[in-house]
């Protein structure tokens, strides 16, 4: 219930909005239906234990005539849910090869850990760890960490979202360019929606705003739509944009990559 009450192993009937339950001592218990927040929860919601979900995707294109290229991008989401708190690991790699030399070699992992609010199990705070390479944007290394706040808006197979805002402090070491580092004000919102039957929409934004110069910021978002195969197997289709606002001289500050992938989902 809505209150935290829970009603086991007992007959439950249903009539013009409300529910009739047996209490411990057998004894009928007439419910307003708008009371009840989950039927047959699973058991992380009634904190036992942690429910361990995730994904991981490949997007791979080979072409051989005119010109020989290779193209990879695997991304994985492993997440531990428990009603006190949420542990989130997401890594991503790209490689690409054209007529036998590198065309791109980057990769992102992003660690988070959120604490859920006990007097809200909606609102929660965190702290994150985020590391980026990207060969041919002459960075080394980015890094990025700072704490969180949040809110768990909805989450169940229809709609699961949530919203973030937080302070990092982002260094940035690169090959050629001068070295950076600055405060920034950081955000995320995912999104994922069944409302349509056997496909799933997902909208995922996150992005750092320079506190020193907003023009040398930080926005990442992603479009796509997946659906199941077998055996836990998904395809998807998606659209991806990338703006960095301090990319180094000669190199181009947005991405955009259309890819087709193949994963599985757990």
């Amino acid at each position: 219930m809505d209150d935290e009450r829970v009603y086991r192993d007992k007959r439950i009937t249903e009539q013009d909005g409300e529910l009739t339950v047996l209490d411990k001592d057998e004894q009928p218990v007439t419910l307003d239906l708008a009371t009840v927040a989950f039927i047959n929860p699973e058991p992380w919601r009634l904190g036992e234990g942690y429910k361990w979900f995730g994904e991981i995707n490949a997007a791979l294109e080979s072409e051989r005539g005119n010109s020989d290229s290779d193209e990879l991008d695997v991304d994985l989401e492993s997440i531990w849910r428990s009603l006190e708190d949420r542990f989130t690991i997401r890594g991503l790699v790209e490689l690409d090869r054209n007529n036998g030399d590198k065309t791109k070699d980057a990769w992102k992992v992003r660690n988070k850990y959120d604490r859920f609010s006990k007097e809200d199990p909606d609102n929660y705070f965190g702290y994150q760890l985020f590391f980026e390479y990207d060969k041919f944007a002459d960075l080394d290394l980015r890094t990025a960490t700072g704490p969180y706040i949040g809110r768990q808006f909805f989450e169940n197979d229809i709609l699961n979202m949530h919203a973030e805002v937080g302070i990092v402090y982002v260094d940035e070491q690169f090959d050629v360019a001068e070295d950076s580092d600055f405060w920034g004000s950081n955000w995320e919102v995912r999104l994922t929606s069944g409302i349509i039957p056997q496909f799933e929409l997902y909208l995922n934004n996150d992005g750092v705003l320079n506190l020193n110069d907003t023009a040398d910021s930080l926005v990442n978002t992603t479009f796509g739509i997946r659906f199941p195969l077998i055996y836990g197997l998904q395809a998807a289709a998606e659209a991806k944009w990338e703006y960095d606002g301090g990319a180094a001289e000669d190199v181009d500050d947005t991405d955009e990559t259309y890819n087709l992938k193949l994963g599985y989902k757990w």
